[in-house]
């Protein structure tokens, strides 16, 4: 009988620090962390926020970039998640963003209405949210009957867990309609450099227990 539990002490002994490396260090086998190039995962780990531009096939048989932005957020998906769905501040951390005011909450879905300062003008737009807590993702869409300054813009957030202390946030803008003709590659500059400042605003807030305000 001792010597069973000697060798069961000495596995536990082999096996404790190689699963201490993993939870500190790189992320685990299967992680949702493999699936970028090691140059990519070496900027998410550095706490960077990386672009990728998304090609998808229009109806009409064309191909169309959308935009995405991830980046590592150092806080368990659950508190993740619980932060990010305070809406009403989101103004407090969105780059541009100066209202962000819920009309409207019913079980998962959330009217709410925006403005963001570019300056030399204010767009205005009203999101239809919807909240699927199992994926930790926020789907948003345009309300045809708000006040719109755009004629579409449709996308998620989604948080994914990495480990107990880490979560990789996605933002991805599928669709994107200024209702004015706009060339596909001016889009694509535009959101290289937007979305991944908003990823960045938004790890800064939720890793500061929403304290952090741009």
């Amino acid at each position: 009988m001792k010597l069973a539990q000697n060798i069961i002490l000495l596995l536990i002994l082999m096996f404790v620090p190689a699963l201490v490396v993993m939870a500190d260090g790189e992320p685990s086998a299967g992680s949702v962390l493999d699936r970028f190039t090691p140059e990519q995962k070496e900027k998410l780990l550095a706490g960077e926020a990386i672009y990728e531009s998304v090609i998808e096939e229009t109806p009409e048989g064309k191909d169309r970039a959308h935009g995405r932005t991830v980046v590592i957020v150092n806080k368990p998906i659950k508190e993740c998640f619980r932060i990010f769905r305070e809406f009403d501040k989101q103004y407090l951390w969105y780059p541009r963003m100066t209202t962000s005011k819920v009309l409207e909450q019913k079980d998962n879905t959330v009217l709410i209405y925006y403005e963001l300062d570019y300056v030399i003008t204010t767009v205005r737009y009203t999101h239809i949210l919807t909240i699927d807590p199992d994926r930790h993702q926020v789907s948003f869409t345009i309300d045809p009957t708000g006040m719109n300054d755009v004629k579409a813009t449709d996308g998620f957030y989604r948080f994914d867990k990495i480990d107990e202390n880490r979560s990789l946030f996605t933002y991805e803008v599928t669709k994107m309609d200024a209702g004015v003709k706009i060339p596909d590659f001016i889009r694509e500059f535009i959101s290289a450099k937007d979305l991944p400042g908003i990823a960045i605003s938004l790890k800064k807030w939720i890793e500061s227990g929403g304290k952090w305000k741009k």
